[in-house]
């Protein structure tokens, strides 16, 4: 009986292997890795996204822990949407890697061009890319990519373009990945990813300043920064007049209000007024320049008061500028019309 069951073992494994060895292409056979080289783009369809499978020169993690995907449908396109175990955390990732052959070619100037959904009515945020930028000046494994996008709830699929111009692009990013998208709230869908190799890449106008060295600031977008979520709000006083931005938290919390305008080599001056909506202590604002050192928090009153941020710009760079508001309850507001930068010096040529 024992020698029977191995003999039918054996003719089994005989079978599975002539059935494998004669496998016609797209069935059990596995198809021979592709190669792209030579390919000027590869794009990923990200409801095709199948975790082991290299794809069209791209893959997606979608099994990360702080960046889970499902598959889903958003007004009649297939994608995939996030989908985190915790639906409260302030931001969620999308990761992506490159295949290895097609970074066999110069990558370190890319396009990368990304199809989402806007968001459904009242449903505002923001999303924005970090690449790996390692092995290049002043590089890391998170890179921002600004200015990032905001999310304004048309209701609408759309298209952003971002310009890489030092990828490094050496999977140093979770999950090996060579680039994410992140949004804030952790809520964003996405139908297709394309990365194409950029020779001249368009160049965007830094921001003009006055005969006095001032210059407005505009297209704010909101951000969830910690805690529980804050929420927005903009308006105009019907008394003065005054155009406002306001960030509120009902529990411990943090959120802001964000731009990020181009700027050349200089010394600048944040400017802005802000006030306290209500009397709750403990409450701290402030303006700031996104990852550098803040200058102190102040306690604000309901009287309008006027806050300075100074900082220098080595470069040519876009400053991520952000009105930040802390507390565990209560909010404040930023008057738009009084937010701007002033120059107090140009570097040399």
């Amino acid at each position: 009986m024992k020698s029977g069951f191995i003999c039918a073992h054996i003719a089994r494994l005989a079978l599975a292997f002539v059935l494998v060895s004669t496998a016609r292409p797209g069935q059990s056979q596995a198809a021979p890795a592709q190669n792209f080289s030579k390919f000027s783009s590869v794009t990923l369809f990200l409801a095709d996204a199948k975790r082991g499978v290299a794809g069209e020169g791209l893959t997606h993690a979608f099994w990360e822990r702080d960046g889970r995907t499902e598959v889903s449908g958003v007004e009649g396109v297939e994608c995939r949407s996030l989908s985190l175990a915790n639906p409260e955390a302030a931001k969620g990732y999308f990761y992506f890697t490159l295949d290895p052959t097609f970074k066999e070619q110069d990558v370190s100037r890319v396009r990368i061009d990304v199809e989402y959904f806007d968001g459904m009515n009242g449903k505002a945020g923001v999303f924005g890319l970090q690449y790996d930028a390692t092995g290049s000046p002043n590089g890391s494994s998170s890179k921002p990519l600004l200015p990032n996008v905001a999310l304004n709830g048309s209701g609408r699929w759309l298209t952003n373009s971002f310009h890489v111009r030092d990828g490094g692009f050496q999977n140093a990013q979770n999950a090996r990945s060579d680039f994410r998208l992140w949004a804030s709230p952790a809520e964003l869908s996405v139908s297709r990813v394309t990365v194409t190799r950029e020779s001249d890449a368009p160049m965007p106008k830094p921001l003009a300043f006055d005969a006095a060295g001032e210059a407005k600031l505009r297209e704010w977008n909101r951000q969830w920064d910690s805690g529980a979520r804050p929420s927005f709000s903009g308006g105009t006083n019907e008394t003065d007049g005054v155009r406002w931005l306001e960030v509120r938290a009902e529990v411990a919390g943090a959120g802001s209000w964000r731009t990020a305008p181009l700027l050349e080599a200089g010394n600048y001056q944040f400017v802005g007024r802000a006030r306290a909506t209500d009397s709750a202590g403990g409450n701290a604002v402030m303006l700031r320049v996104s990852g550098r050192p803040s200058a102190g928090s102040a306690r604000l009153t309901s009287e309008w008061r006027t806050l300075t941020y100074d900082f220098t710009v080595a470069a040519l760079e876009h400053v991520e500028l952000a009105c930040e508001f802390r507390g565990e309850q209560g909010g404040a507001r930023f008057d738009v019309d009084s937010l701007k930068l002033v120059r107090k010096s140009k570097a040399a040529p």
